[in-house]
């Protein structure tokens, strides 16, 4: 993964508080390690205890969340931000109680689960109705779920004959006979090269055993992301790069937005991006370049855009 084009690539890890470092264990060693190499990833929460929100109250909902808070401040956990959360068991989507404290603790952002009906309002509403997009909570509609993909790479795997038994006793009859370890990548880091090629922005789902370095030096996560990055750079040259959680959302706000708006897009002569749209918008568009350039990518610019409503605008290609 420390390859040419993957400086960006890193985890964020969804942590809980309990247990670790506090007067009562002032030296555990995982708060150690962690906060050690604290620049080398993001975090956000996943409650102080692991609780399941589903049916809690507001009070233990809004513990579970300034606790861990908390626990990140007095950590130091630099590239942190409460806007982001991830609740375990994608638990309390349809909790009024639990959704109120995690907006009460600024959380804006929570995953929900791409192969379950969680996340999706009332159950009326269609989750990823279009690519790198969300669903806003009708309980709590300043929130955002931000589709996760859940992988095969499961939570309690540490090492390649853990993985191989539990993938085979699951997927066996699918592929006609057992596979092996190295098989069992392939497929795998195939789903994830289709993602990636796709442009999606959804993040997805891993667990802590999958960390393990089962041979002192590669882990489960390692393996795969490996081979994927590997089978990615025979079809591109552009970065790979992580976003952290609340960022996702944003862009995934920002393109429902855009959506919405009917804005559309046209080159003209190949030489010119012309903008129109019935209602007022901001939105990114790429390969056009103005003062608000704000990122680039793969050396192209990235602008953020106004148009009022009924608003046309022309802009030269990059």
């Amino acid at each position: 993964m420390s390859k040419p084009g993957n400086s960006g690539f890193r985890l964020l890890m969804a942590f809980n508080g309990e247990g670790g470092s506090d007067p009562d264990v002032p030296n555990d060693p995982l708060t150690n390690a962690m906060t050690a190499t604290a620049y080398d990833f993001y975090f956000t929460s996943h409650t102080f205890t692991h609780a399941n929100l589903d049916a809690v109250t507001y009070d233990v909902a809004y513990a579970e969340l300034s606790q861990n808070i908390q626990f990140a401040a007095n950590h130091s956990f630099t590239d942190f931000s409460p806007q982001g959360f991830i609740s375990p068991d994608v638990s309390g989507l349809h909790n009024q109680a639990a959704l109120n404290a995690c907006y009460d603790n600024g959380v804006l952002f929570m995953v929900s689960d791409t192969s379950t009906e969680s996340g999706k309002g009332t159950g009326s509403t269609p989750a990823n109705r279009a690519p790198n997009t969300g669903v806003y909570s009708d309980l709590r509609p300043e929130i955002l779920f931000v589709p996760r993909r859940p992988t095969n790479l499961f939570y309690n795997v540490t090492n390649p004959t853990d993985w191989t038994a539990e993938y085979n006793a699951i997927y066996a009859s699918f592929w006609g006979r057992n596979l092996t370890y190295q098989e069992i990548l392939d497929k795998e880091s195939q789903n994830l090269l289709i993602y990636m090629l796709r442009g999606e922005l959804d993040p997805h789902m891993y667990h802590q055993s999958n960390m393990r370095a089962y041979d002192g030096t590669h882990t489960l996560l390692g393996d795969l992301l490996d081979m994927a990055f590997s089978k990615f750079r025979r079809y591109s040259t552009l970065p790979v790069i992580s976003l952290r959680q609340e960022d996702i959302g944003s862009r995934m706000a920002d393109t429902m937005g855009r959506n919405w708006s009917g804005v559309t897009g046209t080159i003209v002569n190949g030489t010119q991006a012309k903008f129109t749209t019935p209602e007022e918008v901001w939105f990114n568009a790429t390969g056009v370049c103005n003062a608000s350039a704000e990122r680039y990518f793969g050396g192209r610019c990235i602008s953020s855009l106004y148009l009022a409503s009924g608003g046309t605008l022309t802009m030269t290609l990059q």
